[in-house]
């Protein structure tokens, strides 16, 4: 059986702002062409004059400015000023802080809840550096004022570019009191806070002490919580006449020597001090569940079929984003309807067999883990994953022959070949492709191909197998539940024969 994976619970990345009544299309109508349209020109302008001020007291500075200078603190300075003054535009007039925010020389590293583009500005405000995407940097104005704030910029896609930041991260960890505090946010998106996300270690290999900060908000008719789904987010923000944000400094975290030693363990209890904060529960679900989302809704899919709990299926079956997003496009083939669902039919098509062959219906019990006659993408790629390490080659290739010998007369012709291929396939393969296969198989023109034949194709063409591998793990399945079925049909028939 694949690995329990348990039920799915919620969504983390909805946003909880109702749709808009009346009051709300008051605001949007009336305030935001007037102040809701001032307060953007007002921001527009700031940032502009802070970039400004960034770029005369860039001139002549190296290009990595000594953090104890006073150009920067100059800069920082101004940025708190900017920064709690766009806050007050957009209506957070008063924010309740509760702990204190210790020096950067007692914790080098704070680590905050990621649930707005909003809570930036507070820590900036609170004179706070940043780990940010590296698509900030690139922005114009925004980018001039990034680099006087010495923020560390990441590409999450880049592997150099990660290691470069957490080589930045240990650096300014390892030399407290020497640099601005380094604001990190460990879940690495933004969720609409009714949890608290899987963690990145970044902030907590160097080894250094934390210091844990929650952000939460309060609201009735628009959350602004930067998660999916709400309807004129941007419009609606500037619409509000009040806001209210409240944000709590947790003691500063000195880890163990175990936790220095296992930055996972680390990172697991602050997660849960904060979470405690929050009185919110820790959640399974991480960044991968997000771009899951995003995956499904370009496949057409409902949203919540990439809710996986994405953490846990990396942690419980080494589930990786990359072979998740496959095993998606993949389902999102076989789910013919779209409904985030497959039925005994659509997964019996798939693997071309009828829906009332035993094997069918074996196979499709062993992934239905709820047992309610239904696949969703969880069971689909927790069953795909638990045959990924677990079948040779050799039974691949014999499997692989089972399914083309559909008769059971030890061999196929070139109709089973172009129908079985055809329906597993990830990409559509023509005719032509059929006949070259079948006629490269077929060594005695014969228009039957036999096992050995087949197994001699496969092994003079060892690249087919390896993409077959990589991304056809659909047979490999079937083949660890054929061997299953098969080994109950002896016993049956031993039993017979007793």
């Amino acid at each position: 059986m694949p690995a329990q994976i348990g039920p799915r619970l919620f969504n983390p990345f909805v946003n909880a702002t109702p749709n808009p009544g009346l009051l709300e299309w008051l605001k949007i109508i009336l305030v935001f062409p007037t102040l809701g349209l001032v307060r953007l020109l007002l921001i527009v302008v700031m940032l502009l004059l802070l970039a400004l001020v960034c770029a005369i007291l860039s001139i002549g500075s190296p290009k990595q400015p000594s953090p104890s200078s006073m150009r920067t603190r100059v800069v920082f300075v101004l940025a708190a000023g900017f920064a709690r003054a766009i806050l007050f535009l957009l209506g957070f007039y008063w924010i309740p802080v509760t702990g204190k925010k210790v020096s950067s020389k007692e914790a080098p590293i704070i680590v905050s809840n990621h649930i707005s583009y909003l809570e930036p500005i507070f820590f900036t405000y609170h004179g706070c550096s940043h780990v940010a995407k590296s698509a900030i940097g690139e922005l114009p104005v925004i980018s001039t004022i990034a680099r006087s704030l010495q923020l560390c910029f990441v590409d999450r896609t880049g592997r150099a570019s990660c290691q470069q930041a957490k080589d930045r991260i240990r650096e300014r960890a390892l030399q407290p009191g020497e640099w601005p505090t380094l604001l990190i946010y460990p879940e690495g998106t933004t969720s609409n806070g009714r949890s608290i996300l899987q963690f990145k270690y970044g902030a907590f290999a160097p080894g250094a002490p934390v210091q844990p900060a929650v952000v939460r908000f309060s609201f009735t008719l628009f959350d602004p919580t930067s998660s999916l789904g709400a309807r004129l987010w941007w419009i609606r923000l500037f619409s509000q006449l009040v806001q209210f944000m409240e944000v709590t400094y947790l003691p500063v975290h000195v880890p163990t020597t175990p936790e220095k030693a296992n930055a996972a363990l680390f990172a697991e209890h602050v997660r849960r001090d904060m979470a405690r904060a929050l009185n919110v529960e820790p959640s399974e679900h991480a960044l991968g569940d997000l771009l899951l989302q995003r995956a499904a809704e370009k496949y057409n899919l409902p949203w919540d079929v990439g809710v996986v709990e994405f953490g846990k299926l990396h942690r419980v079956l080494g589930l990786s984003v990359e072979d998740a997003e496959r095993f998606l496009a993949r389902f999102s083939q076989l789910d013919r309807d779209h409904d985030g669902r497959l039925n005994p039919r659509e997964f019996a098509a798939a693997l071309a067999l009828q829906p009332e062959d035993p094997l069918a219906r074996e196979l499709f019990e062993h992934f239905d883990q709820d047992e309610n006659g239904e696949l969703d993408f969880r069971e689909f790629a927790a069953g795909m994953v638990s045959i990924l390490n677990s079948v040779s080659e050799d039974e691949t290739l014999a499997f692989a022959f089972s399914l083309l010998d559909s008769d059971h007369d030890g061999v196929f012709d070139r109709a089973r070949l172009a129908r079985v291929v055809g329906g597993l396939q990830d990409e559509k393969i023509d005719q032509a492709q059929i006949d070259s296969m079948f006629n490269e198989m077929d060594t005695t023109s014969s228009g039957k191909v036999n096992n050995e034949q087949f197994v001699a194709y496969m092994k003079r063409h060892p690249d087919l197998f390896t993409a077959s591998r990589k991304s056809q793990l659909l047979e490999r399945f079937k083949l660890s539940m054929l061997a299953r079925y098969q080994s109950r049909q002896k016993e049956e028939r031993c039993v017979c024969v007793c």
